[in-house]
C-alpha cells in the first residue's frame, strides 16, 4: 500500500484511524476487482466457451515514479485477444494435408465495434467446402480500451466515496 503523509495546518486536529482507512481501501479495492471481472465477462457472455478473467491489485511504490494502487485484469483466452485486439486478413487451411474446411456460408458475429455486449449472432445458409480460404481480418471491438474507460470512472466513484467518509477524520 502506498504510504499517505498527513499533518497537521494551523489548528485544526487531525483524528485520522489510519488502520480504518487501510481496511475501507483494500475492501474497495477487492469489491472492485470482482466488478472489473464481471465487467469483462459481460463481453463474452454468448459465447460457446468460457472465458476466465483474473484481477490482481498492483502497488507502485513512490520511487516507481507510478505512485498508486491499480488493479489488472487479464485473460488468456486467445479468441478473446483476437475478438478485443482484431485479425489481419490471413489464409487459412485445413489442419491435416489434403483435408477440406466446411463452413456456413452465412455468418452474423456475436459482438460489433464500439459495443460491450455480446448479442446471440447467427451461422447458416449453404455450406461451403474448399480446401482454404482468405479471411478478411476481423475489426477490433476494443473492448479494453472501453472497459479502461468504464471502469476508471467506476473505480473513481468508489475510491472517492471512501475518502468522502473518511474526510472529516483527515480535514479535521
Amino acid at each position: 500500500m502506498p504510504t499517505m503523509h498527513f499533518r497537521k495546518i494551523g489548528k485544526a486536529s487531525l483524528k485520522l484511524n489510519h488502520k480504518a482507512l487501510d481496511a475501507a481501501v483494500n475492501q474497495t479495492l477487492k469489491d472492485f476487482q470482482k466488478i472489473a471481472i464481471a465487467a469483462h465477462e459481460e463481453t463474452t457472455e454468448n459465447w460457446k466457451h468460457d472465458v476466465k478473467f483474473h484481477a490482481r491489485r498492483m502497488d507502485f511504490p513512490e520511487k516507481s515514479g507510478q505512485e498508486g494502487v491499480a488493479v489488472k485484469v487479464w485473460t488468456d483466452d486467445e479468441v478473446w485477444g483476437y475478438v478485443d485486439e482484431g485479425t489481419k486478413p490471413h489464409d487459412i487451411r485445413p489442419k491435416k494435408p489434403g483435408g477440406v474446411l466446411a463452413f456456413p456460408s452465412a455468418f452474423t458475429p456475436k459482438t460489433q465495434p464500439r459495443s460491450l455486449k455480446s448479442g446471440a449472432g447467427s451461422s447458416g445458409g449453404p455450406v461451403v467446402v474448399t480446401q482454404a480460404v482468405h479471411h478478411p481480418g476481423t475489426k477490433a471491438r476494443n473492448f479494453s480500451a472501453m472497459l479502461q474507460r468504464k471502469l476508471d470512472n467506476i473505480y473513481g466513484a468508489m475510491i472517492n466515496a471512501v475518502f468522502v467518509k473518511f474526510g472529516p477524520h483527515i480535514f479535521g
